[in-house]
């Protein structure tokens, strides 16, 4: 939640609305979609001011998070497929299926872990000050969900 809160800030339009100000032309208040919007990266890196080697090591900590999501994707879906041709069977057998089904649970339980490692690897290239503004961005993004939730109701 904390690292997940900080590309909401790129989609937040400026004050006023962004160009062509609240209402203006395109969709809706600030213009079309993506107009006047820095890049995630950069925001970012504004946001928690990041140095050079900082964005280094988040580009690296990322494909490395990219490249276990896939390796264990691709381990799900085969997982995924031989449940389902065991469980569709004519016959199949409880304790396979029972096997199968723990297997499959761990496979996506290694989710949480690749996840864990990432938040782990990123907060480590941080400093102190950067940290706390972690923190408060994944305070901020509880309350806009909060806030959401209010709007929902009609509140």
């Amino acid at each position: 939640a904390l690292v997940a809160a900080l590309p909401l800030t790129a989609q937040m339009p400026p004050p006023g609305g962004g160009p062509g100000g609240p209402g203006g032309p395109g969709g809706g208040p600030g213009g079309p979609p993506g107009m006047g919007q820095q890049p995630p990266d950069q925001v970012l890196k504004e946001a928690l001011g990041l140095s050079a080697d900082q964005m280094t090591s988040r580009q690296r900590i990322l494909e490395e998070r990219r490249t276990a999501g896939e390796a264990l994707g691709t381990q799900i879906r085969e997982a995924e497929r031989a449940f389902g041709t065991l469980v569709t069977s004519s016959n199949p057998d409880p304790a396979e299926v029972g096997r199968q089904f723990l297997a499959l649970e761990a496979l996506r339980k290694q989710g949480a872990t690749i996840q864990e490692r990432f938040r782990s690897s990123f907060d480590a290239i941080l400093t102190a000050d950067q940290k706390a503004r972690v923190t408060a961005l994944g305070a901020l993004d509880g309350q806009l969900k909060g806030l959401g939730a209010l709007h929902a109701l009609g509140l």
